[in-house]
């Protein structure tokens, strides 16, 4: 069946965007829960921005500095101490 709205024709049972279905995703959703301390610590990080990046991007750009400068030798025993510093 076609419908038409705003004079265009939309076939029933298709999604409204089919180029997107073809396409991959070039993110992964990562849902994660924090203590709000540390929420207070990333937007007061934010805050000090020139131009305040989003939570989200805030997170992204210290992983990946995070990840840049990780250093060599760390170990399981490591973290617990690490881990108590956030």
């Amino acid at each position: 069946m076609v419908y038409q709205f705003f004079g265009r024709d939309y076939q029933a049972g298709l999604p409204a965007t089919p180029y997107l279905s073809g396409m991959k995703r070039k993110t992964v959703n990562i849902d994660i829960r924090v203590e709000p301390k540390l929420v207070e610590r990333i937007d007061d990080w934010r805050a000090r921005r020139r131009v305040a990046p989003s939570r989200s991007a805030a997170i992204v750009y210290m992983l990946e500095e995070f990840l840049e400068h990780d250093p060599p030798g760390l170990n399981a025993a490591d973290w617990p101490r690490l881990l108590s510093r956030a």
